[in-house]
C-alpha cells in the first residue's frame, strides 16, 4: 500500500475486470481501512448452499451465491450494504475484489439549495482528476439500486469520475453509496437524489492515484 496523503485515492483492481467475473478475492476490509477513512467497494461472491447430495460442503463450485453486497466507509468505520439495502458493521477479513479509498479531507463546502438534485451535481464544472465528495443532511430522496428513500437523513459518500477514467473506475453511479444516519439501511450505486433543507456538499481535490492490480491468472487472461 502506499502512503496515505489526504484525499489521495487508492483503487484496487479496474471495473472492467469486475464486470467482467473477477468478483472474489482482494484485499480485506482491515488493509484498506488501515489506509483511508471513506471509501466504497464490493464484496467478494461467495456460495450460500454449502450442502449437495452427497454430503460433501464447502464447495467454491456450487452454483449458489450470495448477492453482492456494497461497501461504504464512513469515518474510518466500513460497512456492508446487502441487496435488500440492511446495513451491518462489516467482517474486518471479508475480502474485497474491488474497492476504491481515501483519506477524505474536504476542502470545499457547498451548503445546497433546496430541491438540488444529482442531475445539478453533474452540471458542476469538476477537474480532470477523480475527486471524493461527501454530501449530508436531510434528503427529499435518495433512490439507489436497494430502493427509494424518501425524507431521511443520511450520508451519500462517493467519487466524481471524470470521463478519460470511466473506463478504469466505472462512473460516479457505480461509485456512490448512501448511508442512513443511523447506520441501519443504505444502498450501492446511487442513481439520483433530490436534497432537502440544509444538506452540505463536501470535496477534496485528488492530487496521486493509486492502481493496484490482483496478481492471479483470470485477471491476465481477461479480454478487455
Amino acid at each position: 500500500m502506499p502512503n496515505s496523503i489526504p484525499n489521495d485515492i487508492y483503487q484496487y483492481s479496474l471495473w472492467p475486470a469486475f464486470e467482467a467475473g473477477l468478483k472474489r478475492g482482494g484485499p480485506r476490509v482491515a488493509d484498506l481501512t488501515n489506509h483511508g477513512t471513506y471509501g466504497v467497494g464490493v464484496f467478494e461472491k461467495r456460495p450460500t448452499d454449502t450442502s449437495s447430495s452427497n454430503g460433501d460442503s464447502g464447495s467454491d463450485s456450487l452454483p449458489f451465491e450470495t448477492p453482492l453486497k456494497e461497501m461504504v466507509q464512513i469515518e474510518s468505520k466500513a460497512y456492508s450494504i446487502a441487496y435488500d439495502g440492511t446495513v451491518e458493521a462489516a467482517d474486518p477479513g471479508a475480502s474485497l475484489p474491488y474497492a476504491m479509498v481515501t483519506v477524505f479531507q474536504p476542502t470545499q463546502r457547498v451548503a445546497l439549495s433546496s430541491s438540488f438534485t444529482f442531475d445539478d451535481m453533474r452540471k458542476v464544472d469538476w477537474p480532470n482528476s477523480p475527486m471524493p465528495f461527501r454530501i449530508t443532511g436531510a434528503f427529499r430522496s435518495v433512490h439507489t439500486k436497494s430502493g427509494l428513500y424518501e425524507d431521511v437523513e443520511g450520508t451519500i459518500f462517493g467519487f466524481m469520475i471524470p470521463k478519460w477514467q470511466a473506463a478504469v473506475s466505472g462512473d460516479e453511479h457505480s461509485q456512490m453509496r448512501f448511508i442512513t444516519d443511523d447506520r441501519k439501511q443504505g444502498g450501492g450505486n446511487v442513481l439520483g437524489f433530490e436534497a432537502g433543507e440544509g444538506v452540505l456538499l463536501e470535496s477534496g481535490g485528488c492530487g496521486r492515484f493509486h492502481l493496484g492490480f490482483p496478481q492471479d491468472k483470470m485477471f491476465n487472461e481477461l479480454k478487455f
